[in-house]
This record gives C-alpha cells, structure tokens and sequence, in this order.
C-alpha cells in the first residue's frame, strides 16, 4: 500500500496549547492516508490521549514524546 503521508505538529503538551482542537481539526478534514505525528511532551498527555481515544483516531496519531532531532523528523 502507499505510504501515509504525515502531519507534524511539535508542541508542549499543555491544556492552553488547545491541542484538543488541533486533533478535532485533523479529524473533520484530513484524508484518510493522512497520519498526525505530535512531538512534545507535559503534563496534558493524557487527557490528549483520551481525546485520540474519544475521536476514534488511534489509528491515524501518534504521540511521540519529547523529540531530540527535530530537524529529522522533518526530512
């Protein structure tokens, strides 16, 4: 099959970053090829992975934690 093509968003994971609406976004327009990769890591985590959960998005994110190599994961 083709490869994903992929969404990468770097962002502390805080309530205030309203990352909540990011993946409610990505859910309503982002083709179904389409994967969201956020690197970041704090204390909203887990209420982000309960929103994944809630959308039904499990399959399309992936919360990579806290990235070292940013400029890689951009290649």
């Amino acid at each position: 099959p083709p490869a994903r093509r992929q969404v990468v968003l770097l962002s502390a994971l805080e309530p205030a970053r309203r990352l909540d609406v990011a993946l409610e976004a990505f859910a309503r327009g982002a083709a179904e090829d389409c994967e969201l990769l956020v690197a970041g890591e704090g204390p909203g985590r887990a209420q982000l992975e309960a929103h994944v959960g809630r959308l039904g998005l499990g399959p399309r994110v992936r919360l990579l934690g806290a990235v070292e190599d940013v400029p890689d994961l951009l290649k």
